[in-house]
């Protein structure tokens, strides 16, 4: 932990949420306190809601971009989530693509139902397409907590991965989920373009407020390893020393 921030580094795509979810507990609002974690049930469950995205990420593992024929429809999620409640799953992740496509798609009946069910809901985007009245829907419908990513500490850095104006869009997000009382948390995907930016994200990651920030070394999939994005091993070193050093430094213990 670095001052008010918690820093996790995660070897997998952001598709195990329970770090990050358990790390937000203490910025939940109106007691809503996660669920207990049991040895006898599933406890999370990542959900692919679409392959559709708004952006293309030069490392992004599932090459996300256009729909897949045949993805589930609303009914169908539904039904799903259903049958997990009933495996007594405890907190659904949802993820895309870009999950706020469908927002007036049934995004927002899907987050009514598992919070119906019980479940805790979190999510992740990357910001661009969220305003304040989408974000008071998400809000509504019950979503608990939202990640956000970015890859970069500013837009030369972030934009050149993720595209231009992506940067100033997803902090403008991250500020309105904020305002709404949806709890924050950062995901930033390490690749040979920004591993040297880290102290920087998690300068930037105090300003903001935000208590939770995830780092997530770029896996060999999708436009990941089309754009030979891997990181060695040296590079990855790299960037744990330096967040151990931000961590040793008296100015951030």
């Amino acid at each position: 932990m670095v001052d008010d921030t918690e820093i996790y580094l995660d070897e997998c795509p952001p598709a195990s949420p329970l770090g990050h979810i358990l790390a937000l507990r203490s910025s939940v609002e109106d007691n809503n306190e996660p669920p207990y974690l049991s040895m006898d049930s599933i406890n999370d469950v990542t959900i692919y809601l679409t392959h559709a995205c708004n952006l293309k990420c030069r490392h992004c593992y599932l090459s996300a971009g256009k729909p897949l024929s045949g993805e589930l429809n609303v009914d169908d999620w539904l039904h799903i989530l259903d049958k997990l409640r009933d495996l007594e799953v405890k907190y659904v992740y949802l993820l895309g693509g870009e999950p706020t496509l469908l927002i007036k798609r049934g995004l927002l009946r899907i987050i009514s139902h598992a919070k119906d069910l019980g479940l805790y809901v979190s999510m992740s985007t990357n910001g661009t397409l969220i305003n304040r009245e989408n974000a008071l829907q998400l809000k509504r419908a019950g979503l608990d907590q939202v990640q956000v990513s970015l890859d970069g500490p500013n837009p030369a850095v972030n934009d050149v991965i993720r595209g231009f104006g992506s940067f100033n869009k997803a902090i403008r997000a991250i500020n309105v989920f904020k305002e709404v009382g949806i709890a924050v948390s950062l995901s930033y995907t390490v690749i040979p373009d920004n591993a040297y930016y880290v102290t920087d994200m998690v300068r930037l990651t105090e300003r903001l407020g935000i208590s939770v920030l995830t780092f997530i070394r770029a896996q060999e999939f999708g436009r990941a390893r089309e754009n030979g994005l891997s990181l060695s091993d040296e590079l990855a070193r790299m960037v744990i020393n330096d967040l151990m050093r931000i961590r040793l430094t008296s100015s951030w213990s």
